[in-house]
């Protein structure tokens, strides 16, 4: 049977190494996309996870509830990329491209418009609570399965489905009071739920 996330977080919290290696094996990419999240930059987010994590492993002690391991890696991510842009004093986010996306062949009125889509749908999910944004961003930039995704973030598969369900509504809310569902990655995206 495999070993929770909540007992792989007490055995490292007395020092060993292995099952903190494991916890960054599960935890490792949705830290990266909650980072990403705020940065948009590709090489940037690798960089501000690695330093999340090696952070999570420096404060190990501090956690409080170890079945949270990836919610509190989650925080502690955002918070290294929000210092990191005070330190380059650039707070704003910039709509980030799909990590794995290859550059578009368009022209530049369409570059343009699909820009402005994107920018949009980023906004829209960035505006998310977090229990539903996450899992969003697993299934549609990760493409995980349910079982990968309920895993990762310590959830029930209704507990999961019922997030997502909540999720796409809240998000297709958001895209139809901003116009930005009528074409674009926001209208494909809330279509494919």
């Amino acid at each position: 049977m495999a070993r929770t996330d909540e007992d792989l977080a007490r055995e490292a919290q007395r020092g060993e190494a292995a099952p903190f290696e494991e916890l960054v094996r599960r935890h490792a990419r949705p830290v990266y996309l909650a980072i990403y999240m705020e940065t948009g930059d590709r090489t940037e987010s690798e960089d501000l996870a690695q330093e999340a994590m090696l952070l999570a492993w420096r404060r190990l002690t501090q956690l409080r509830e170890p079945e949270r391991f990836g919610a509190w890696c989650r925080t502690i991510g955002r918070s290294v990329a929000v210092d990191a842009a005070r330190r380059k004093g650039r707070l704003k986010r910039r709509a980030p491209e799909r990590p794995d996306a290859p550059p578009s062949p368009t022209g530049p009125d369409e570059e343009s418009s699909l820009r402005e889509s994107k920018e949009g749908l980023l906004e829209a999910i960035r505006a998310l609570p977090e229990e539903h944004r996450m899992p969003i961003l697993l299934k549609y930039m990760d493409d995980l399965s349910y079982e990968e995704m309920a895993e990762r973030l310590g959830l029930t598969h209704a507990e999961l489905r019922g997030r997502l369900q909540r999720g796409m509504a809240l998000l297709r809310g958001r895209l139809g009071a901003t116009g930005t569902a009528g074409g674009g990655a926001g209208a494909r995206l809330a279509e494919r739920s």
